[in-house]
């Protein structure tokens, strides 16, 4: 867990110590703080291991001192006393600027340091035991020997208090005064120093200020270079000194200097060389100004930066920060582009623009508070076949590229792709075990994608997912109740979704639905007139199967059909044909019928070697005999031009009963010799099925399917020809 302290914004840090005439301050430093979470929240009561540091540098270095301490914390409080542990060195004199940071147990060192304010530092005043003393000085105490170097400024001295009397002869003397006070040399010189005009030169004061003119009547060869001295820039003569000068704020060159500099046809109005390895122009800043500020209010540009050595690599422009703030800032408060990257060599296949970054931050950032696009990427020349923007990442953990609408209230799409070609809006190609695309959203409402074509004559894919390793050409994926992919067509010729694969030697899915819930795997529903699943095998010489179900529990279904079921050919069935009947219930079609049962048996049905259909009925013997119409609608479903048998169960005591006369639409029952019974009795008449009459054990050829993970893996033809009879029939199944 990382550990965070308000004690940054609330860091107590007192330095206790007793003062006596003559006593000894304790070397230790009281210290005072909130431990809290990433939340702000204060931590747990409890026993804390806290290391302490102290540092010269407010980022890298070793540590100068440390001490390890077991803290009790109490609703995030802490105090505890630094230095009595691991007492402070002699060489930590609290004589300069010192860092402190924290480290909670294995935890990384927190970030920033923390700068020791002016408490801690009156460790190093510990010869002010004696300042008592100083109230008044006797006249001739204070010698030279007495002041330290560079100790007295012109702050220290009120206007008009000192004179000359009041010093002993040469007590003060130049390393006595601190820099920038007074003037102490100049060129070395020291007492009184004489500026004369020579050879035509001429001098000029104005307040404080000495005007040098080397003129042109002596011989002057005027400013011969400019040198960077000490931040400032100097003016060196060959033959003399160098003399130092202060610009003015803001310093500002004309193009008549820049005519006299540098009369050539291809100049600037400053221009500076440099032959060497350090910087022809350096801006140095330690304000909250610019360091350098290029400002144009014409119609050329404010800032130009050229390489025309054409075997230089280095940048022609680089921004570099130490700091939180930007390294290049591009800003525009008029209608033209803020920043222009342009490479105009054709030959060059670098990029225009690249940003790069070693820290955690964004390597390009494009934001816009305006009505415009944040970033536009735009290819205008026809005959390219690049990439308008290619992302690209070599990290594990990150997205190439990651688009996100941070304004709740906003229903745009995230991303939104349009092309007025043939080609694809949005094409994903990814040759790794990866995913190509991925579109997620976390938020309550919204689509994690959407694709579309507005043109009705386009015959392109609105999405398409292509994969040449062995992931997903396209996954959906979800985390709470919505779908992981979603077709819609809104058209009246269209699909909602089409899976398919061109590739007739690949033996996968084309669509699989896995689910490792307890929801349905792949699920289809209809609320219009069509089919709410099609399942069709439109290869006439193939055998494999248009639609298989499997279930690896033998007791299971492996097909639910909830309703009505309708086979438009044969059926044919490994097992027993079965009807599931409820028992205790008087009313199966009841809705609670599944809640009434007292159970559930199987009834099968009974299976033949021929196709056959029959009927059952009541008749009357009337003197012994009646004919019986076979009923209309049955009769029109078998084939009663070929024989069919009637079966009689007589209701009553009678001679035997035989059938006779049977034609296609009657037949005649009889009671034997010459009976004249009137009993009842039923019968059941089988008769082919119309169509069907020359079918009897007809030979099948199937399939024989193994299953591995969602798989068909060997679907191998089952043929029996070579065991046929040569005196039987070969039908095919239909």
């Amino acid at each position: 867990m990382k550990y965070l302290t308000s004690l940054m914004l609330t860091i107590i840090i007192l330095l206790i110590f007793s003062l006596s005439t003559f006593g000894q301050i304790p070397r230790l430093l009281s210290y005072q703080g909130v431990l809290t979470d990433s939340l702000g929240n204060p931590k747990p009561d409890g026993s804390y291991q806290i290391t302490f540091r102290l540092y010269e540098s407010a980022v890298g270095g070793s540590s100068i001192w440390s001490e390890e301490k077991t803290l009790e914390i109490k609703r995030g409080l802490f105090s505890t006393i630094l230095g009595d542990q691991n007492p402070f060195d002699a060489d930590v004199k609290f004589d300069k600027q010192y860092w402190m940071s924290l480290q909670v147990a294995s935890e990384p060192e927190l970030s920033p340091r923390i700068p020791l304010t002016a408490v801690g530092y009156s460790l190093n005043s510990l010869k002010a035991d004696t300042a008592g003393l100083a109230i008044t000085i006797p006249d001739g105490i204070v010698t030279t020997s007495k002041i330290a170097d560079n100790s007295i400024t012109s702050a220290k001295i009120a206007d008009g208090t000192i004179i000359g009397s009041d010093f002993a002869e040469n007590s003060i003397t130049s390393p006595k005064i601190a820099s920038g006070q007074v003037v102490k040399s100049l060129n070395g010189l020291r007492d009184n120093v004489y500026l004369s005009a020579i050879g035509g030169a001429t001098i000029n004061s104005s307040n404080d200020t000495i005007y040098i003119n080397a003129g042109s009547g002596g011989g002057g060869t005027g400013i011969q270079g400019i040198q960077n001295t000490n931040n400032t820039l100097s003016i060196t003569n060959p033959n003399g000194p160098t003399a130092t000068v202060n610009l003015k704020v803001p310093l500002s060159f004309s193009d008549s200097l820049n005519n006299i500099l540098f009369p050539y046809t291809e100049r600037g109005v400053l221009k500076v060389s440099n032959f060497g390895t350090a910087n022809s122009i350096y801006g140095v800043q330690t304000g909250s100004g610019k360091s350098i500020h290029g400002l144009n209010t014409g119609t050329g540009i404010a800032g130009m930066f050229t390489i025309d050595n054409a075997s230089n690599t280095n940048v022609a422009l680089s921004g570099q920060t130490n700091g939180s703030g930007t390294a290049v800032y591009a800003y525009q408060t008029g209608t033209g582009m803020a920043a222009h990257a342009l490479i105009n060599n054709s030959a060059s296949n670098m990029p225009a623009l690249r940003t790069e970054t070693n820290g955690s931050g964004v390597s390009a950032y494009a934001y816009q508070t305006g009505t415009g696009m944040a970033g536009h990427f735009h290819i205008n020349n026809t005959s390219s076949s690049k990439d308008a923007l290619l992302v690209e990442t070599n990290g594990q953990g990150g997205s190439a590229a990651k688009f996100k609408i941070t304004n709740a209230s906003n229903n745009n799409p995230v991303i939104n792709l349009e092309t007025y070609g043939t080609g694809y809006a949005l094409f994903a190609n990814k040759y790794t075990t990866g995913t190509a695309v991925e579109v997620r959203n976390t938020s309550t409402d919204g689509r994690a994608g959407w694709f579309q074509i507005n043109n009705a004559s386009n015959p392109k894919d609105a999405l398409s997912g292509v994969t040449n390793g062995s992931g997903d050409g396209i996954q959906g994926i979800v985390s709470g109740s919505g779908v992981g992919v979603r077709g819609e067509c809104s058209s009246t010729s269209g699909y909602g979704g089409w899976f398919e694969i061109k590739n007739i030697s690949n033996n996968k899915i084309a669509i699989g639905g896995v689910t490792n819930g307890s929801g349905t795997a792949v699920f289809g529903s209809n609320s219009g007139t069509g089919y709410a699943g099609l399942f069709q095998q439109t290869n006439p010489s193939t055998f494999t199967q248009a639609l298989v179900a499997s279930h690896a529990n033998s007791n299971a279904y492996a097909l639910w059909v909830e309703g009505n079921a309708h086979v438009g050919k044969n059926l044919y069935v490994h097992g027993s044909k079965s009807a599931v009947v409820p028992i205790g219930v008087s009313n199966p079609e009841n809705a609670d019928v599944e809640k009434n049962a007292e159970e559930w048996r199987a009834l099968y049905c009974v299976e033949a070697t021929e196709l056959w259909f029959e009927d059952f009925g009541f008749g009357k013997l009337n003197n012994g005999s009646v004919t019986i119409q076979i009923e209309n609608i049955f009769s029109k479903t078998v084939n009663t031009n070929a024989d069919y048998h009637v079966f009689i169960t007589p209701y009553g005591e009678c001679k035997q009963l035989y059938v006779t006369n049977k034609t296609p639409n009657s037949f005649t029952v009889i009671e034997s010799d010459n009976g004249s019974s009137s009993i009842e009795f039923s019968y059941r008449i089988v008769a082919k099925r119309l169509g069907y009459e020359d079918k009897r054990l007809e030979r099948i050829n199937l399939q024989q399917i193994e299953f591995k993970n969602n798989e068909i893996l060997k679907p191998q033809k089952i043929d029996n020809d070579n065991k046929q009879n040569p005196s039987e029939s070969n039908p095919e199944m239909e």
